[in-house]
């Protein structure tokens, strides 16, 4: 069972790829492209409405980590 991060409830969904229809999650590379997968989740708190998405796609999260997207920097 998830537990909101931000109001504790244990109210909170998981959507696979988009909310019941073909929403594409869009990924910004370098040079400002935007490039869409389906491979990810979305965790929602039905009591306050926090939500968090999750990319599920272990090619496209080595080429970020590569460094291969230079518009990705890793977070201080």
């Amino acid at each position: 069972m998830r537990i909101c991060p931000n109001c504790k409830s244990k109210n909170v969904y998981v959507s696979q790829g988009g909310v019941g229809y073909d929403l594409r999650l869009q990924v910004l590379q370098d040079h400002g492209w935007m490039v869409s997968t389906l491979d990810w989740q979305t965790h929602i708190c039905t009591d306050c409405g926090y939500f968090e998405n999750y990319l599920s796609d272990k090619d496209w999260l080595g080429r970020i980590k590569s460094g291969e997207w230079e518009s990705w920097k890793k977070a201080e």
